[in-house]
């Protein structure tokens, strides 16, 4: 079994600076992931709602071909 010497390790303050850096880092984090899927979810709506409007008015075109 090896031992370790824990006589020199150091715990950091709850308000040091690379706690604050981390958190900032995970919200930025988390706002880049809202900002990708609201732009995959507008891209998708748009596309779909394109779709729609494609076959809304083929199918009228084809009606008044007939």
């Amino acid at each position: 079994m090896i031992d370790y010497d824990l006589n020199n390790i150091k715990i950091l303050p709850a308000n040091h600076i690379a706690f604050k850096d981390y958190d900032y880092v995970v919200g930025v984090d988390k706002k880049n992931k809202v900002f990708e899927n609201v732009i995959l979810g507008v891209i998708g709506a748009g596309t779909l709602v394109l779709i729609y409007y494609v076959v809304k008015y083929a199918d009228e075109r084809y009606k008044k071909q007939n």
